[in-house]
């Protein structure tokens, strides 16, 4: 794959975008990335951050809403960055046009840097009633002196003080996140503060992973000193714990009612369908209709760590 390094962004045309479903569509806002973090080989695959026009971004969700789309996710390498190139307008502009336009009943974003998140666009969630309040900001790591490593651009306390921030907007907030263990250099003491912001924040779920080394990035330089079985060892403990947090919160919606986008049905049982909440969480539900592509009002019976199961409304005497 070769690397464009123009900073002029070339728009596509709408025809020729491939989706997945008539239902959620992902609409591209930026591409590339100019914060080097340095694990990260991002910068040298994809180039330097360019942005595609507020109208044209516009513009296309306003046709999804037309052909009955119910749901946009917006994605760029760090979206939090995005700049109007003639306007200057930014990302918590950009959230509140897109949710005045009419028929798009969900959207969402991804992916976030937590050093470029605003409380401008925590605000903007929070007063767009189409904005889910879900965010997926990674954090990588619990340890700010891992972090200062990785050049992540914050600390553990900044990083936190975005959390409460959003959690005191809006407290229903769905928070997802990333995390790498075995960083060069991580002692067992920063390994222990990933475990201990994993408990503090109670994120719906994370994705985690063993460091190893990119070619290009300046942690390629470093030591890969964390022997492999003691990453695979830390790894096996944040995924553990991050089980047991996700099934503890999972069982607190045991009996609630909530809204699901209806993505398709089972290929095993006609009346079991699959979508997911506002809070992005997998939800499997019975049904005697078939709602796919549609919102399904369903009451949460049971529940794993990883998804949720109940009952339409169809099949249930409120």
């Amino acid at each position: 794959m070769s690397t464009s390094w123009s900073r002029e962004w070339k728009e596509t045309p709408s025809e020729h975008i491939l989706r997945e479903n008539d239902i959620s569509a992902y609409v591209t806002i930026m591409e590339g990335c100019n914060n080097f973090c340095s694990y990260c080989i991002v910068p040298f695959t994809r180039g330097r951050e360019k942005f595609r026009p507020f109208p044209n971004i516009v513009q296309e969700v306003k046709d999804l809403a037309l052909n009955g789309f119910k749901e946009v996710q917006l994605l760029g390498q760090n979206v939090n960055s995005y700049r109007d190139p003639i306007s200057g307008k930014d990302f918590s502009a950009l959230l509140r046009e897109l949710n005045d336009i009419p028929g798009i009943e969900w959207i969402r974003f991804i992916t976030s840097h937590p050093k470029n998140f605003t409380q401008d666009i925590a605000l903007a969630m929070k007063e767009g009633e189409k904005i889910c309040h879900q965010l997926h900001l990674p954090l990588q790591s619990g340890s700010s002196s891992v972090l200062k490593r990785m050049n992540r651009g914050y600390a553990r306390q900044e990083y936190l003080e975005k959390i409460n921030l959003l959690q005191d907007l809006m407290p229903d907030i769905s928070l997802s996140t990333d995390i790498i263990v075995g960083f060069p250099g991580e002692t067992e003491k920063e390994f222990q503060e990933i475990l201990k912001t994993l408990e503090e924040v109670r994120f719906t779920n994370i994705f985690s992973f063993r460091y190893s080394r990119r070619p290009l990035t300046a942690a390629s330089r470093m030591k890969d000193d964390v022997p492999f079985k003691v990453k695979k060892r830390r790894l096996i403990e944040v995924q553990e714990l991050q089980k047991e947090i996700q099934l503890k919160k999972n069982k607190i919606l045991i009996g609630r009612v909530m809204k699901v986008l209806c993505l398709g049905k089972s290929k095993k049982d006609p009346q079991i369908f699959s979508g997911r909440n506002e809070g992005f969480q997998v939800v499997n539900f019975k049904s005697r209709k078939d709602l796919t592509g549609e919102f399904a009002t369903v009451l949460i019976t049971s529940c794993g760590p990883h998804s949720l199961q109940g009952e339409a409304s169809d099949n249930l005497a409120f």
